[in-house]
């Protein structure tokens, strides 16, 4: 049974007597006709080292600063990450952005995303070997751009996975053996709904669960490590679709080893279940933002190094990252990743998990004027954008502060599951009421304005947190928005008297001259005493 280790990424990049790649020479197939031929990598190695990491773009901002400071050579941008790759016998990243020279084929879609061919190089001089192609972006210039990007990474000698070369809807993997161990690879987009009706091939392999797990099913005797690389999930939200939890479980379930999750461009947890290990999303590792709001969010990122001696895994590193002024990621060994981790939770009441079921009054207007929506907002809809599922009222587009969702953000460099409540007037407060809540010796939680909030409307738009419990009634909190207190708190009240009984529990969200000036993210459970 492989033993997973936690290890923090210290100063050093890896331990000491980690050598560079050495790659036996192989020749690759045709990745416009079938996967590339099996590579044999570190042939002389036991002990191996592989390294994983989400969306890469050399595109755009990123081709502005190759252009620009780095002085045209596309490999500048990977300078602060080239040793961690060459210390991997076998690297892989998600490509979102189409390698090809001409906008032949271009899509009829709001972003697309291409670098010229000779920015590929920048990926070779990294020492990438694996990258997916399985996203929406692989297709934004159609058959001619797909066909040019395969075209490219043949050349420069990167193998491609999540191609479909065929009607039927059955993936062969993409397979390296590092020293002893044969790693296969599986690549799906959950979200190429614009490029449904395409017909030819070689295309971006779609997602469609049943076809998924008849591939695992089928693959996973044939290795000893198989990775499921999925571009899934919502864009810009800190936290996973519960159908994406049950779906990587159930791929675990019928043999995956690894679920290599992108798509959000912003971090979401990671996961140890039973043997396996599931990155919901990686973040970025090089893209462009330019939004203030968006570089803020989208800043943090990792990845996963995972040793193994022969055939069996012997421990993990969650690498952080961070990029630098010129959106080239960089190792930040100082971040604590302790609270990315999804962990089992016990089975406690917790505000965030029923919000579903509070009556909710914001502004006056009664819970009938607004309803639960699942759908997402457009793009332009600024920070709403990743709050779904979310009660709503109608024109929240316009009045987005009347939005309350559960959602996940960083605190104080913790990432944190809650409810965004943006505050209101102190004569209509937004107003959460929990009903017939299991009371325990304590209701226990935080309440805060997130990371990103904070760094954009500056340091004199805090916080403070009023508790007060009414008598006989309902525990009430009241949250209220105040200058120059700590930016997050804990909450912690007593209810040991009532402990085993049912009460309702009522959340209150006032302050500031406008809902805009802030919002907040709180969560209430219930707790045992110490």
């Amino acid at each position: 049974m492989r033993h997973a280790s936690f290890i923090i990424l210290s100063a050093l990049l890896v331990a000491a007597g980690c050598t560079s790649k050495d790659a036996t020479p192989a020749v690759l197939g045709s990745q416009l006709t079938g996967p590339p031929a099996p590579r044999h990598l570190a042939a002389d190695k036991k002990d191996v080292t592989l390294f994983f990491a989400g969306d890469t773009s050399v595109a755009r901002g990123v081709a502005d600063t190759i252009d620009g400071p780095g002085k045209g050579d596309a490999g500048w941008v990977f300078e602060h990450t080239r040793e961690l790759f060459a210390r991997a016998d076998l690297t892989f990243l998600n490509l979102e952005c189409v390698l090809a020279d001409t906008d032949a084929g271009e899509a009829k879609k709001t972003w697309r995303i291409r670098a010229p061919k000779k920015y590929g190089a920048g990926l070779k001089a990294l020492g990438v070997d694996v990258v997916s192609v399985a996203n929406n972006h692989a297709l934004d210039f159609a058959e001619p751009g797909f066909r040019s990007t395969l075209q490219e990474l043949d050349t420069l000698g990167i193998m491609a996975t999540g191609v479909q070369y065929a009607q039927e809807p059955k993936q062969e993997p993409t397979v390296v053996t590092v020293g002893t161990l044969k790693v296969g690879f599986l690549a799906y987009n959950a979200h190429g709904d614009e490029h449904k009706d395409i017909e030819y091939r070689p295309r971006s392999f779609g997602y469609k669960r049943a076809a998924v797990l008849a591939d695992i099913l089928r693959v996973r005797p044939t290795v000893d490590v198989l990775a499921v690389s999925i571009h899934w999930g919502p864009e810009l939200a800190h936290w996973p679709w519960d159908w994406q939890v049950q779906d990587a479980h159930a791929y675990v379930d019928a043999g995956a080893d690894l679920i290599l999750g992108h798509h959000p461009h912003v971090v979401q947890p990671f996961e140890q279940y039973k043997d396996a290990l599931i990155v919901y999303s990686f973040g970025d590792f090089i893209f462009d933002k330019s939004s203030p709001w968006l570089v803020d969010r989208t800043n943090a990122r990792y990845g996963l190094r995972l040793s193994y001696s022969g055939k069996t895994r012997t421990g993990f590193d969650i690498v952080p990252m961070w990029p630098d002024k010129d959106r080239r990621p960089m190792l930040r060994s100082d971040i604590d990743t302790t609270s990315w981790q999804l962990l089992p939770r016990p089975a406690v009441w917790r505000a965030s998990e029923v919000l579903d079921k509070a009556t909710v009054t914001r502004a006056g207007l009664p819970v009938e004027a607004c309803s639960w929506k699942t759908t997402r907002p457009i793009a332009r809809s600024g920070y709403l954008r990743w709050l779904s599922p979310r009660l709503a009222c109608d024109d929240d587009e316009k009045r987005p502060w009347m939005t309350v969702a559960p959602t996940a953000e960083f605190a104080a460099g913790t990432l944190r599951r809650g409810i965004w409540a943006p505050p209101h007037d102190q004569q209509a407060p937004l107003r959460l009421v929990f009903p017939a809540v299991p009371l325990s010796a304590r209701l226990v939680g935080f309440v805060g304005i997130p990371d990103w909030w904070a760094r954009q409307s500056g340091a004199g738009r805090q916080t403070r947190l009023a508790v007060s419990v009414a008598g006989d009634a309902a525990p009430r909190f009241v949250v209220e928005v105040t200058p120059g207190v700590s930016l997050w708190r804990d909450i912690s009240v007593n209810t040991a008297d009532r402990q085993g009984t049912r009460a309702d529990v009522i959340v209150e969200v006032v302050g500031g001259a406008a809902p805009r000036e802030g919002s907040f993210v709180f969560d209430l459970e219930t707790a045992a005493a110490p």
